[in-house]
């Protein structure tokens, strides 16, 4: 389709919310010269080594979206490791100004790496299984993903080599011992190739909603909660009680600033894609 006809099919959504839709839909077509996002995931338990997101290829860019809270604590995600094959980490969390302090850490774990000694990580590490602890140092970097416009603070970027093959795992916390949000990717390798155009546009508002940006909901009222050691129960689990206090605070409508940044965006790539037919 030409650039002028995929800017016309556009133009024929009558909300902004339909137009956000159909903009994410249209970006979904064009990931081969401008894929620089990753598969995303948003829900499910993964807080431990026996329900943990299951990783079908660490070369495969994937990223899973996390709130912490006080029952779960962690992100956890396995994969099976090939000895000499290095995995690729990145640890991030969502440009929101009651997070700027957070630090998060994450830890590799699989066999043939070093043996954890008590207390190195706040949870016990599968019998068997070495660990590595990558915490960035306190330093963190601005990203900015053109995909859904949203931005980060990067606190790691490695890549981790695997001494040995077999079940392996990379868990993300928070070390401040508080509630809080991170998101957690894998891979260097784009690869949609099993998502369903429509799949974009339900991703760009989940992720515009995760980063807090008012595009698609309302900015929540959020205080985060300190966990108490004292409910921690053999796993390194703290059960007691959390409420985040989310109230709704200020009602800013979304869609339009989106909306606009999008077609920009939209506009650009199409046109250069055009140029070169």
């Amino acid at each position: 389709m030409s650039f002028d006809k995929n800017l016309q099919c556009l133009m024929l959504c009558n909300t902004s919310s339909e137009l956000i839709q159909a903009s994410f839909m249209v970006l979904a077509l064009l990931l081969a010269v401008s894929a620089h996002a990753h598969k995303p995931a948003f829900e499910g338990e993964w807080d431990g080594p026996d329900n943990a997101y299951v990783i079908e290829d660490n070369e495969i860019s994937i990223v899973i979206y996390r709130e912490l809270t006080c029952e779960q604590p962690e992100l956890w995600m396995t994969f099976d490791a090939v000895a000499g094959e290095p995995v690729w980490v990145q640890l991030g969390v969502p440009e929101i100004p009651r997070l700027e302090d957070d630090r998060p850490s994450v830890a590799v774990i699989g066999p043939g790496l070093p043996e954890p000694k008590p207390g190195d990580f706040p949870f016990e590490v599968p019998d068997g299984l070495g660990a590595v602890l990558l915490d960035g140092g306190g330093s963190q970097a601005d990203f900015y993903e053109p995909f859904s416009q949203t931005s980060s603070w990067v606190h790691v970027e490695e890549w981790v080599d695997m001494p040995e093959s077999g079940t392996s795992y990379i868990v993300g916390w928070n070390t401040e011992n508080r509630t809080g949000k991170i998101w957690l990717a894998v891979g260097v390798v784009e690869d949609f190739s099993d998502v369903a155009p429509s799949d974009f546009g339900d991703w760009g508002p989940l992720v515009n909603n995760f980063h807090e940006t008012g595009q698609f909901e309302p900015v929540p009222d959020i205080e985060e909660q300190v966990c108490e050691d004292n409910g921690a129960d053999d796993d390194g689990h703290d059960h007691g009680e959390h409420d985040h206090g989310k109230e709704k605070g200020c009602d800013q409508t979304g869609g339009a600033p989106w909306t606009a940044g999008g077609l920009a965006l939209i506009a650009l790539v199409l046109r250069r894609r055009s140029d070169r037919a």
